[in-house]
């Protein structure tokens, strides 16, 4: 995941706290999903709110066959985003 995150965001500014939160969040929704997330374009942007906000879009599962959010990656998504913003 850190290999992703490093490719994805280039040189572009990144802090330690932001390349944490987006390893973290490549590790759990795999690489592909990471690369076409609104978390990276955001970032690569440098719209740091928006792609604090996109983290939170992360929080779903199939729960028999429909896609629901599930508390336990809301808690997730929620400390990643506090991590991205710190």
């Amino acid at each position: 995941a850190e290999g992703v995150v490093n490719s994805a965001v280039g040189a572009g500014v990144t802090t330690a706290n932001q390349f944490s939160a987006m390893v973290s969040l490549c590790f759990n929704i795999g690489a592909t999903n990471y690369r076409a997330s609104s978390v990276l374009s955001e970032h690569l942007a440098t719209h740091t709110q928006n792609a604090a906000a996109a983290f939170l879009l992360w929080n779903k599962a199939h729960i028999h066959g429909v896609l629901q959010p599930v508390a336990g990656l809301t808690a997730r998504r929620t400390a990643e985003r506090d991590l991205y913003l710190s």
